[in-house]
């Protein structure tokens, strides 16, 4: 017959919601027979459908299907004819639910003081699922809390609990509504099998007996818990082109893996499956041993294999294991022949043929063993491992004159072993076939050609670190050089001292115009001419520049000007230069130096005086009728009224006419005796003087032009 064990109004059946998809599955628990039996609906509203097969109920309700409507489920027996029904009223609102405020990974946490004899279970535990979990050991005592703002909502909340599949809590644990904690005492260990979880659900809701929002979580019954502290199992370094032979029976071959948080014992791992697919073409695994043997290639690099682990708390690990090649512990894998004398003491060091590139750790480490061919050259040869030398006495008359002795590196850090042969000769022929055949593998044995390789590598990195250097300095220098600004840009104008701006005119005002002149594009001491403002502005004249390109700018009026003016004559308006070198410019400035120094001689020490030069003849009486009217010039007097300078025979002073005279009042920067200028001095003649003498033979007047 078929009973009802579950009823639905005990299941806690979600609120349906207005235009919101509602959908729920009751538990398969609900009816009990001890027949199959079919399950049916009636009295479904018309918005809502139901599937037998999965015992799921789905519709989304609009706003004209708003209240409490009451559905029956049947399950029928076809055996029997027996049936039973069960019903349940649905609730149908257009309010909003609860919403989770607080996820239940943010509370399991060891400063939550709502848990109460529980253990967190970490991401890379074994006991570690699709949800959050607590580790509760058996027969414990626990209280498990949750924060009362777990879930938000405008309106009351109701809180029940159910466990994931619908079916109400198992006996022994209980859930407080109003505390919102889950108390109990976990079974005995008798009573199950470790590990045992429990899947659990916090309902929270609007109406009660309903559900609106929940949250999922697991309770993990075990005494132990198997987990890692690293993200793989110890990486096992092996010799490429060398066979080898692991067992992983020891501490280290499972460091990271932890019982209880403790490192795990060997003995804990009962079970230990490797998965060689991805390198069985040279890699075997017997999982009854724990044993991993094959022969890498010569290039090989590293390869990762899946492990899982299974402890003896009866907890699995998924997992993986990296197997790396590294370099041989010796420096070749045949050592140079040796020579022995029959009768005589032997002795031969193996620290040589270490090599020091490897990393395998420390000396202290490595386990060091000798292997002899033929067996019995161990009677009488020694390893000493500590040492690392093989030594004995060699005995006469011996059947054989070759021995090899093979020395074998284990590494207990990284796992890994490395092999050499050291051919021993006891004649001389031996000896010479030995080296024959030696130097035909390659000329030099595998120790010098490394010595060599590395010799090289250190060489050309030296050279290319140099080349590098320069070069990068070379761009450095081209890259940071900048515009000098002494010379261009706005610095080079506001460098300049107050006395300096009067000096150069920078600043003042020339013909009503304010000048400013045209700071250097073309480098140091470059001049196209300096050109000197006329009388008209739109004038200019040109003279040779031989000094530097600035120069003094008048700053009064100018009473002559002359056509052809000195280059010296600070008399000027500044052009925009030209560019040359400095090199040049200096040049070009001790050259005026010179000239400057050869034309004009300072007067060291003394008072300066002004230097009069001696008369000389105008002209002569012969020419008087054609002289012109007399002429008053301060400071000779004449005495005839005809006067004394005829126009023929007037001479000029080295090209200096008589319109260069000034009035002793007038100031002249051209023809004065204190300018810069190559025009010669015209000296006054004192009042005071007495008329000249007659000449009585007259010598030739050349006329002026």
């Amino acid at each position: 017959a078929v009973a009802v064990a579950y009823p639905l109004e005990d299941q806690l059946p979600p609120i349906a919601r207005i235009h919101s998809l509602f959908t729920w599955s009751f538990s398969p628990d609900t009816f009990v027979s001890a027949s199959r039996f079919s399950y049916s609906a009636s009295q479904l509203p018309a918005w809502l459908s139901f599937d037998p097969s999965t015992r799921t109920l789905s519709g989304m309700p609009s706003e004209d299907d708003e209240g409490n409507p009451e559905i029956v489920i049947t399950a029928s027996d076809s055996k029997s004819s027996g049936h039973a029904s069960s019903s349940v009223t649905l609730c149908v609102t257009p309010y909003p639910g609860p919403e989770l405020s607080i996820p239940v990974e943010q509370q399991f946490v060891a400063k939550n003081p709502s848990l109460s004899s529980v253990y967190l279970i970490t991401n890379n535990s074994a006991l570690h699922g699709q949800r959050p979990a607590l580790r509760i050991p058996p027969k414990w005592s626990f209280s498990i809390g949750f924060d009362y703002a777990t879930f938000s909502a405008k309106n009351n909340l109701y809180y029940a609990a159910r466990q994931a599949d619908g079916s109400p809590l198992p006996e022994w644990i209980d859930f407080n509504e109003r505390a919102m904690t889950f108390n109990g005492v976990t079974p005995h260990p008798q009573n199950l099998t470790e590990p045992h979880t429990v899947s659990l659900v916090l309902h929270a809701a609007d109406q009660k007996g309903y559900s609106a929002s929940s949250v999922l979580f697991d309770i993990v019954v075990a005494a132990h818990e198997l987990s890692l502290a690293t993200a793989s199992l110890p990486t096992i370094n092996v010799t490429a082109g060398q066979p080898f032979t692991l067992t992983l029976n020891s501490d280290a071959d499972f460091s990271g893996v932890l019982m209880d948080g403790q490192p795990v014992s060997p003995q804990n791992i009962t079970s230990l499956d490797i998965d060689t697919a991805d390198l069985e073409s040279w890699l075997r695994y017997d999982s009854t041993t724990k044993t991993l043997s094959g022969q890498p290639p010569s290039d090989f690099t590293t390869g990762v294999l899946p492990v899982t682990m299974t402890s003896s708390v009866n907890q699995t690990l998924q997992t993986d294991v990296t197997i790396a090649a590294v370099p041989s512990f010796f420096s070749s894998d045949q050592l140079d022949p040796v020579l022995a004398s029959s009768g005589g003491a032997f002795t031969f060091s193996l620290v040589p043929d270490f090599s020091n590139s490897t990393g395998l750790g420390k000396t202290s480490d490595v386990e060091v063993t000798a292997a002899y061919d033929p067996l019995e050259a161990g009677d009488y040869l020694h390893f000493d491992p500590a040492l690392s030398a093989l030594s004995g006495t060699m005995p006469v008359n011996l059947s054989y004159q070759h021995i090899s002795v093979t020395f074998t590196a284990y590494s207990h850090i990284t796992h890994s072993t490395s092999h050499t042969t050291l051919p021993v000769s006891l004649s001389s022929g031996d000896f010479e076939k030995n080296q024959h055949d030696k130097k035909g593998k390659g000329g030099l044995s595998a120790a010098a050609r490394q010595r060599l390789m590395l010799g090289l590598k250190l060489t050309f990195g030296i050279i290319c670190g140099f080349i590098t250097f320069a070069i990068i300095f070379a761009v450095l220098r081209r890259c940071s050089q900048v515009p000098d600004s002494a010379v261009v840009g706005e610095e080079a104008g506001r460098a300049y001292t107050d006395d300096e701006k009067r000096w150069y005119g920078i600043g003042i005002e020339v013909n009503g115009e304010k000048h400013q002149p045209s700071l250097p594009s073309r480098g140091y001491g470059w001049s196209e001419g300096i050109v000197a403002p006329t009388r008209s502005p739109s004038k200019q004249l040109k003279d040779d520049g031989l000094g530097a390109t600035l120069s003094r700018i008048l700053t009064r009026t100018l009473s002559n000007i002359s056509r052809d003016r000195s280059p010296l004559s600070p008399v000027g308006h500044p052009q925009s230069p030209g560019v040359m070198k400095k090199a040049e410019f200096m040049h070009k400035v001790k050259a005026t130096a010179r000239i400057v120094s050869d034309k004009y001689r300072r007067v060291v020490s003394g008072p300066k005086r002004p230097v009069i030069s001696k008369p000389k003849l105008i002209m002569t009486n012969d020419n008087l009728t054609r002289a012109p009217a007399r002429t008053d010039i301060d400071g000779l007097p004449f005495s005839d009224p005809h006067g004394l300078l005829s126009a023929r025979d007037l001479r000029t002073f080295d090209g200096t006419a008589t319109s260069h005279y000034a009035h002793s009042g007038m100031t002249s920067l051209v023809d004065s005796p204190t300018s810069s200028t190559d025009a010669r001095s015209i000296p006054r003649r004192r009042a005071d003087f007495a008329p000249p003498k007659p000449i009585k033979n007259i010598p030739q007047a050349r006329l002026a032009e």
